[in-house]
């Protein structure tokens, strides 16, 4: 019994791991297209308003879209990978506002992360709804 319950840990694991590794490169890589690309680079100083309202609200969808695919890679581990691609956010952005590679204040850097955490949660949620129909 102890040897199956482990397995079944193990599994959760590393489908949970794997989710949130998925969900990461998919957010990545789409805020990485909407930010650079399409909007031309976006700053909190440099950037026009229009810019930053667009990245507003194009880049939690780019997270949207990583809790989405993060969920269909974990499977019932969908959120364990929504909490670890969370914690990817938080690290990061931590990283990216202490080593001032980004330009804006505080309190709009940590909005933006919580945006990114709240769409990859509705994106979990909404996937687990839709699984229970």
């Amino acid at each position: 019994m102890q040897l199956v319950l482990r397995h079944g840990v193990a599994k959760a694991l590393i489908m949970g791991v794997l989710g949130a590794v998925a969900a990461y490169v998919t957010l990545a890589l789409a805020s990485t297209f909407v930010q650079e690309v399409w909007l031309g680079g976006v700053s909190y100083q440099r950037s026009e308003s229009s810019v930053l309202i667009l990245a507003a609200v194009f880049t939690p969808l780019c997270a949207f879209a990583g809790g989405l695919v993060g969920s269909l890679v974990a499977g019932r581990a969908r959120w364990l990978a929504t909490a670890i691609l969370c914690g990817f956010i938080a690290v990061e952005t931590a990283y990216l506002y202490s080593t001032q590679r980004v330009d804006g204040p505080l309190w709009f850097e940590a909005g933006a992360a919580a945006a990114l955490i709240l769409a990859a949660c509705a994106a979990t949620w909404l996937h687990e709804r839709r699984k229970e129909r």
